[in-house]
């Protein structure tokens, strides 16, 4: 019989794992149509986005933010059907994070950008980020932000 823990593990990673598609396929269009919204990202601050991107800046992060909410309120939902309660839910949002979180830091940020380094994710006229330590703490930042995901994930579960 599966433990609490282990059912907010096992959907968590799942629902992680299945969210990282979409995630990783707007990442590429962002970096297509949109790549000025991440020169303030690689410039560490020093730049800011050209206020002509702004409004595209808000679009993309809002895409991205409807995407983690999305898989993080659909594994929510998928704990809270089989009897679990908020906290379970709430827990197995988490792990979703932690998945994406992971996925985007090591093979987004790392191995793709850092390793690969595609010319598509170059920004003209601005220098590469180079280093990890600031893709490890923009991965810190997010698991920080998905907290508060996965408890609004978790009172959505109510519902079920």
């Amino acid at each position: 019989m599966l433990t609490v823990g282990t059912l907010q593990l096992i959907p968590g990673v799942i629902g992680g794992a299945l969210t990282c598609i979409p995630f990783a396929i707007m990442a590429w269009l962002s970096y297509i149509f949109a790549i000025e919204i991440w020169i303030s990202d690689v410039t560490r601050g020093e730049q800011e986005i050209p206020e002509e991107s702004k409004g595209k800046a808000v679009a993309w992060a809002l895409a991205f933010t409807l995407c983690l909410l999305g898989g993080s309120i659909a594994t929510a939902w998928w704990v809270a059907s089989q009897g679990y309660g908020f906290w379970a839910a709430t827990l197995a949002a988490y792990w979703v994070q932690v998945v994406i979180n992971l996925f985007d830091l090591v093979v987004i940020d790392i191995l793709i950008y850092q390793w690969m380094k595609p010319k598509l994710m170059d920004i003209p006229g601005v220098p590469r980020l180079e280093g990890t330590w600031p893709h490890v703490i923009g991965a810190a930042k997010g698991l920080i932000v998905g907290v508060f995901l996965a408890l609004i994930a978790g009172a959505i579960s109510l519902l079920a």
